[in-house]
């Protein structure tokens, strides 16, 4: 039996699994997340290291027999942040990318295509058979457009706005301060900041809550974002000289299916647009096994969600 190390790095969670070749899922790792561009390098390989190195405890000889890492921000960082990497995990097989292309491969195998995230951030990964490009996705700082942080941002912006009377009344006041515990938005500013972009994100929910009310701030919200992830299809074009596919991952698609309808619906008529139902570490066990020389399982795909269902219970 072989050993395989899976690993899925975003804004939020770290997931990494321990599993064989058959998809029999011997171990499930849920830590903070690793990306540079939210706690700086440094930390980001820390937590990375302190990850593997504490997963690779439970196999026999503490080596696994291949890892893959979908590690978020790696396209930006490259060797700044491989090279200490690898030389930490010196005497293992071990491939390092970002995470889009694990979330590529949990739908498309090793086929060329593309990946829309939308989880705490968003972006596009277009791979081809030459490379992976990245569109959009430039940290929060600068570009990261529908993702769960800018509906999260606006939804309480559109609170605030409200109060200070600078914009319409909104479902949305009643619904982040709900979720505040019943605080007001508006003097609660110290703790949104202590609570960073995770924290921020986490309220998404209530711009599909609020469309779903009727409310028209809501709305305007929600169709600015998927208006705003359909154009980087757009751009995706160039890469492909014929029609692509386009995976959608991430938890904001997951949990609010409308949305990925809409972005379908605005998408390149060339684009694809597939659902993911596999969660993204799926893509990386998958390249794990096949880069390590196994040969997954006939069953694999299906052993592998029954044994992550139970898993994440």
């Amino acid at each position: 039996m072989g050993y395989f190390i899976a690993l899925d790095a975003g804004g939020t969670k770290t997931e990494t699994l321990l599993l064989d070749e058959s998809g029999r899922i011997l171990l499930r790792d849920i830590s903070l997340g690793c990306n540079a561009m939210d706690m700086g390098l440094e930390e980001a390989l820390r937590r990375a290291v302190a990850t593997l190195r504490r997963v690779a405890q439970h196999i026999p000889g503490g080596k696994p027999d291949y890892a893959f890492c979908g590690i978020a921000s790696m396209n930006y960082y490259g060797e700044a942040m491989r090279g200490p990497l690898r030389a930490a995990f010196a005497d293992w097989p071990l491939y390092l990318e970002d995470d889009g292309w694990g979330m590529i491969s949990s739908m498309l195998g090793q086929a060329p295509g593309c990946c829309i995230v939308c989880g705490t951030g968003c972006s596009l990964f277009a791979r081809t058979p030459d490379a992976l490009y990245h569109i959009g996705g430039l940290g929060y700082l600068i570009d990261t457009v529908g993702s769960g942080f800018i509906l999260g941002r606006d939804a309480i912006l559109a609170a605030i706005k409200q109060v200070e009377g600078r914009g319409p009344k909104t479902v949305l006041y009643d619904l982040v301060r709900a979720q505040m515990g019943g605080v007001s938005p508006e003097g609660n500013i110290p703790a949104i900041y202590s609570g960073g972009r995770p924290y921020i994100a986490s309220f998404a929910h209530c711009v599909f809550e609020g469309r779903r009310q009727g409310d028209c701030v809501s709305r305007e919200i929600f169709e600015r974002g998927s208006t705003a992830l359909s154009e980087l299809t757009w751009a995706a074009e160039r890469y492909f000289p014929g029609d692509f596919d386009v995976v959608m991952s991430g938890g904001i698609f997951a949990a609010f299916p409308e949305y990925a309808q809409s972005v379908t619906a605005k998408a390149s008529p060339r684009a694809r647009m597939i659902c993911a139902d596999v969660p993204p570490v799926f893509g990386c066990a998958l390249e794990a096994v096949l880069r390590g020389g196994a040969v997954p399982a006939p069953d694999f795909r299906t052993r592998f969600m029954a044994e992550y269902a139970h898993a994440a219970k």
